[in-house]
């Protein structure tokens, strides 16, 4: 990343025909760096330059005894102490100081063959002792915008840790916000999520709520928020790897519906930026987007102070201003493959009532996306992977269920939120946890409906696919993820024990799926999209085996049989079926794990159901149509393929049973030992072993 950053900068310096930058910004000094050193402090103590010349290594002036800090980056050949000049740090030896610092720069200038150079911001009598020495100063910040403008491959790559830091500190403080707390309160926990996952600060305090959301700006306050205000905020982090995460959210405290001039405000917001952001792609002129961008009246509704701006490290170059304001504030360029835009919308009537503000951060890609592609975004409204989708996601109320139903509303998809409501064992029946998640997802700004139905029922099942198909007129997912448990060792198990799991997981599984495939079969006959996609929920207990479960381990491992036949039945009809088989903290899990007491943090987050979501929502995208018939194991950020059975060594028989031990010894020996939990080989007590 540091060759490519390096390189950029070379290249302006040379279009430009400058001989070198004399960099003071700590965001240009991070960006050709990546060496921080007090990034805030530096802002207004310039105490810290670096030289880049056209050609050649860089030389960094640093604060005294931080030599240490760049020392991982080869392309930085020399560190030298600073000759401070600010009046803080050198008082009324300013002038002398800033001699010896234009002293040292105009060497290497000369060294570099002479001319020009860009030079960042610098106090005053730092200016004039470079003039003095016969330089010839131009602005860098032009230099600088351009060559970050475009972003690496290794820059993509950090921007998105940064952006998935940021969605689960988000994420994070949705939780947390409820009647009661205050705007202080609800921001610190965006600032400690973002701390505690390597971010660096923020460069405003824009949260606001209830009256205080319009007109925007208001920084956070002791505001109180009350049930049914809208939460508006606008991250403005510079987080994970300096990399700049700037989204704008909308929420209601409380999870309630939306008034009528909430939800009015809302839908013009959100209605800009969905029109806005298909404006972006290679080769379209600013005043192109400028003049072709949607917005509610400017005359009735207050509004951002631009329409779109470019975002790296911190908001940076190009800023697209509204076409009221082109005349005085506009400028033209052209948009250009790598580069990262924030679409923004800001919509507050001018007669009152709270505001909305939302914001994207998008990538423009060198040719259009496949479609269902993510591009760089974090929950953008196209381009989504499951966009225009209708998903059915079964036991969808708690733990993996509910992951799975949140990250595909946030990756575009309509989803029936179902949950019976039991307890772990099946028993009893509750709404509130499927409509705590319908709420959540209408709130994000999705679209969801509750069913109660019983998996397990087939007509129930039925009437689950008809809710879908009466809401949003289509079905393209089925995730079956519904189950119990009963554990228990073969000789304490019931028949009740046994009947229900068996009932649960596996017929559970068979019935949405054969009302779902009759749909998509009709669907394609009738000369319809052949697109479908079911997941299947096993588990480790069921392809690998694990004591105490006879029942869960033959349910899972008869889910994990039907996917792989599923797959070769369905296939005609453009339909893709896998299995996740998932380790993860959830309901079910957590007793196994010792009690929630007893897991740490980091623990909860390295385990957290999230991660099965992830896989199965990339799975119902367009990029999975040709994966089918698979197995997942997945722990966490370990993502594994689970392979079937196999035929391993063979032999023949002989005519007698008491001939077959010198066979069957010769057999094991060969053959491969079975798997424990983990998925690897395991000899040991009720294991076979390599040998009689």
């Amino acid at each position: 990343m540091q060759e490519y950053r390096v390189g950029r900068i070379q290249q302006e310096l040379v279009a430009r025909d400058l001989v070198g930058a004399l960099l003071f910004d700590p965001m240009n000094l991070m960006y050709a760096t990546n060496a921080p050193n007090m990034q805030l402090w530096f802002t207004h103590n310039e105490a810290r330059w670096l030289w880049v010349p056209a050609e050649g290594p860089l030389i960094l002036f640093d604060y005294p005894a931080c030599d240490f800090l760049s020392a991982h980056n080869p392309l930085i050949a020399e560190v030298r102490p600073t000759n401070s000049f600010t009046y803080f740090l050198a008082g009324q030896r300013g002038d002398e100081k800033a001699a010896l610092f234009a002293g040292e720069i105009a060497e290497l200038v000369r060294e570099a063959g002479g001319g020009r150079i860009a030079a960042d911001p610098m106090p005053v009598h730092a200016v004039q002792a470079l003039q003095a020495e016969g330089l010839e100063l131009v602005d860098a910040m032009a230099v600088m915008e351009h060559a970050r403008a475009i972003k690496g491959p290794d820059e993509l790559l950090a921007m998105r840790c940064s952006l998935e830091a940021a969605r689960v500190a988000c994420r994070r403080m949705f939780e947390a916000l409820r009647p009661g707390i205050s705007e202080q309160e609800l921001w610190a926990v965006l600032w400690a999520e973002m701390f505690a996952r390597g971010g660096d600060w923020m460069e405003c305090r824009l949260l606001s709520a209830g009256p205080r959301t319009n007109p925007w700006f208001q920084e956070c306050s002791s505001y109180v928020i009350q049930e049914g205000d809208l939460v508006a905020f606008d991250t403005d982090l510079v987080g994970s790897y300096g990399m700049m995460v700037d989204i704008s959210r909308t929420w209601i405290c409380g999870g309630g519906p939306l008034d009528d001039d909430q939800r009015h405000v809302y839908e013009l917001a959100r209605r800009q930026i969905e029109d806005n952001i298909h404006l972006l792609r290679p080769g379209v002129t600013f005043r192109e987007l400028c003049h072709d961008s949607q917005k509610p009246s400017v005359d009735d509704y207050r509004h951002y102070s631009v329409l779109f701006h470019g975002v790296g490290q911190c908001d940076e170059w190009p800023s697209i201003t509204f076409p009221e304001s082109w005349d005085e504030f506009g400028y033209d360029g052209v948009l250009e493959a790598g580069m990262v835009l924030t679409v923004e919308s800001y919509v507050g009537a001018y007669a009152g009532g709270q505001g909305v503000k939302l914001e994207n951060q998008v990538l423009l890609q060198r040719s259009p996306p496949p479609p269902g592609s993510a591009g760089a975004t974090m929950s953008e409204p196209t381009n989504r992977l499951c966009d225009g989708r209708v998903a059915i996601v079964t036991g969808a109320g708690r733990g993996i269920g509910r992951e799975h139903a949140l990250m595909l509303a946030e990756q575009g998809a309509k989803v029936v939120v179902n949950d019976l409501g039991g307890d772990e064992a099946g028993a009893g029946a509750d709404l509130t946890p499927a409509q705590e998640v319908v709420d959540q997802i209408e709130a994000m700004g999705g679209e969801a409906v509750v069913n109660g139905g019983n998996v397990a029922d087939f007509a129930a099942a039925g009437e689950m696919v008809q809710q879908a198909l009466d809401a949003w007129g289509r079905l393209d997912i089925l995730v079956n993820n519904a189950g119990i448990l009963r554990d228990r060792m073969v000789f304490s198990m019931s028949e009740d024990d046994w009947d229900a799991v068996i009932n649960v997981h596996l017929k559970g599984t068979f019935a949405p799926s054969h009302h779902a495939a009759v749909h998509w079969r009709n669907h394609v006959k009738g000369g319809g999209e052949p697109f479908g996609r079911i997941i299947n929920t096993a588990s480790p207990s069921g392809i690998y085996g694990n004591v105490g479960q006879t029942n869960y381990g033959a349910a899972k491992a008869g889910i994990a049989s039907f996917s792989l036949i599923a797959a070769q039945e369905l296939v005609r009809y453009g339909v893709t079926v896998n299995c996740l088989a998932p380790t993860a903290i959830s309901r079910l899990t957590i007793p196994l794990m010792g009690g929630e007491e007893n897991l740490s943090e980091s623990a909860m987050e390295a385990m957290s159901p999230r991660w099965i979501a992830l896989v199965a929502t990339w799975l119902c995208s367009a990029e999975a149509q040709n994966v089918t018939g698979r197995v997942f194991d997945i722990r966490g950020r370990h993502l594994g393929i689970a392979e079937g059975w196999h035929l391993g060594p063979t032999a023949e028989q002989p005519d007698e049973p008491g001939e077959l031990g010198t066979v069957m010894e010769s057999l094991m020996k060969q053959a491969r030992l079975n798997a424990d939990m983990s998925g690897g080989d395991h000899e040991g007590p009720g294991f076979p072993s390599q040998g009689l």
